[in-house]
């Protein structure tokens, strides 16, 4: 990939792209060289001030891809976990830009929250705040998170679109949860594995979220669809969503109340 002047910069606190000159004309891609053989780790420590709280951000990009590899030989990691941050950020926020996040694709790739209690989420979609809200740019289409692992955070995966609903994303066989239950996933009551507000013609398929665990919250569920995350009330509805071939193995633990698969609101 060659540098030009607006290539990523890197930061102690963040590693982040912004919208770059000719974008969407072609693709990005992260990736790692075909003589890799051990996995590559990316680890900052990102501040919970607005302009930080991801490990990696992309605020208004088009057409990126994040790919690992089919032996999943990149991870993400932070060395500040904290519950206002997270790991992996796609920003639809027009205080910041006024370009939506489209044609994003984050594959084959590691990500370890290190602190299921406190890291916020392992990949999201809405708005730079300081918890997560709804994108405020329409237009956030075609994201794609395919074989991707996910532990040590309050939730996997958020997709919080705008209210007119983005479209044509996919989230395709990943794992979100790890076989020791002090490293999986589960924050604040009613986290989920997946969650997922104003999409249209969103495919789930062939994910697998186990070994969610508290001894103090409750109402966990593997997938929440048309929620607002940790949250009770209906956000936006989703729009012909397809849930095929997934799994979600919850472990209640101490919680008050049995965890539920697939959650939907009306």
């Amino acid at each position: 990939m060659e540098e030009s002047p607006q290539a990523p910069r890197l930061f102690t606190n963040v590693a982040q792209f912004g919208p770059y000159a000719g974008m969407g004309q072609y693709n990005v891609t992260l990736t790692v060289h075909s003589s890799v053989t051990s996995p590559i780790t990316i680890t900052t420590n990102p501040s919970t001030g607005l302009t930080s709280r991801f490990v990696f951000r992309l605020t208004g990009v088009d057409n990126f891809t994040i790919d690992g590899g089919p032996n999943r030989l990149l991870r993400f990691t932070t060395g500040a976990p904290a519950s206002s941050a997270g790991i992996i950020g796609l920003i639809s926020d027009n205080t910041y830009h006024p370009n939506p996040c489209k044609r994003i694709t984050i594959r084959n790739i590691e990500i370890d929250g290190t602190n299921k209690s406190q890291t916020r989420v392992g990949i999201y979609l809405g708005q730079q705040s300081s918890s997560p809200d709804a994108a405020n740019v329409a237009g956030n289409n075609d994201i794609t998170i395919e074989n991707c692992w996910i532990y040590g955070v309050q939730e996997g995966i958020i997709l919080h679109g705008h209210s007119s609903r983005d479209k044509n994303s996919q989230i395709i066989g990943c794992k979100i949860g790890h076989p020791a239950l002090i490293a999986s996933w589960g924050g604040s009551n009613r986290s989920a594995g997946i969650v997922v507000s104003a999409q249209e013609n969103l495919l789930i398929e062939r994910d697998t979220i186990f070994n969610a665990s508290s001894d103090t919250n409750y109402d966990y569920a593997g997938i929440a669809v048309g929620y607002p995350p940790q949250d009770l009330s209906s956000a936006t509805p989703c729009k012909n969503v397809h849930v095929t071939g997934s799994m979600a193995l919850l472990t209640p633990g101490q919680v008050d109340g049995l965890p539920s698969a697939c959650e939907f609101s009306h």
